[in-house]
């Protein structure tokens, strides 16, 4: 249970749901998930924005509204090409809009909140061009090739040469990205590329690497709040010194 000023907007799932729907510029969207979390004070629904292949790499962009009944979330739009099912893929889509991106709105709870979510619209029909920029990194990474990973991997995760449990945990990262490199998250015929690195280290970061003291999702939201930068993020910017 919350408790609200009297200037709180209370932001109704119905509300929110049909805010989604009626984002100019992509038609008739399909719901693709909807749940709550937090015992019910949460709430998200994510909608299908199509089908997308730059490069001939396919990948599925999504819109994901969320928001909390209690304030304990604002209400937000994100363009990710993840689907919300639970808290740690809602952490996920929220720590992947990145400053200088176009791919979320935050509205406050406020009294005139109705009012904002209709400005909102506004602002959300330009991040159509979400979707355009992520082919474009896309086709970038997919064109930058990679002969050696080892100096990549050794930049984002350097050898530990002192014996004990921080070194065996280290070569087994290592050994995770290095599996992920050759397994079947990379397509054949981007094996050598930009875009291998950064969907191997992406794949370890959000989905194999171990979890100590709370759970994946937690990290994620800690991540989000502290500003920390993701290895995939600095898997990126190592792609990209390449070029």
């Amino acid at each position: 249970e919350g408790v609200g000023k009297d200037s709180y907007g209370i932001v109704q799932s119905q509300d929110a749901y049909e805010w989604g729907q009626t984002i100019s510029g992509f038609g008739d969207l399909p719901l693709v998930s909807a749940g709550t979390l937090r015992e019910g004070r949460q709430f998200f629904f994510t909608y299908q924005m199509g089908e997308e292949a730059p490069a001939g790499i396919k990948h599925t962009p999504y819109l994901t509204v969320c928001s909390s009944h209690d304030g304990s979330l604002s209400l937000m739009a994100m363009f990710s090409n993840i689907i919300t099912v639970c808290a740690n893929t809602l952490a996920m889509n929220i720590s992947s809009t990145r400053k200088g991106k176009s791919n979320k709105v935050t509205i406050r709870h406020t009294a005139n909140v109705d009012q904002r979510m209709k400005m909102a619209l506004e602002a959300l029909r330009g991040a159509a061009a979400y979707v355009e920029n992520t082919n474009a990194e896309i086709v970038r990474l997919a064109t930058i090739k990679v002969r050696d990973f080892t100096p990549l991997l050794d930049g984002l995760m350097p050898v530990i040469d002192n014996d004990g449990r921080s070194k065996t945990m280290r070569d087994n990262a290592r050994d995770a990205v290095r599996s992920l490199l050759r397994s079947q998250v990379i397509e054949d015929d981007h094996r050598n590329t930009g875009w291998a690195w950064v969907q191997a280290v992406n794949t370890y970061e959000n989905w194999t690497a171990p979890i100590r003291g709370g759970d994946r999702a937690t990290r994620q939201f800690d991540a989000v709040v502290k500003g920390t930068q993701s290895l995939t993020t600095q898997a990126f910017g190592q792609v990209l010194a390449l070029a």
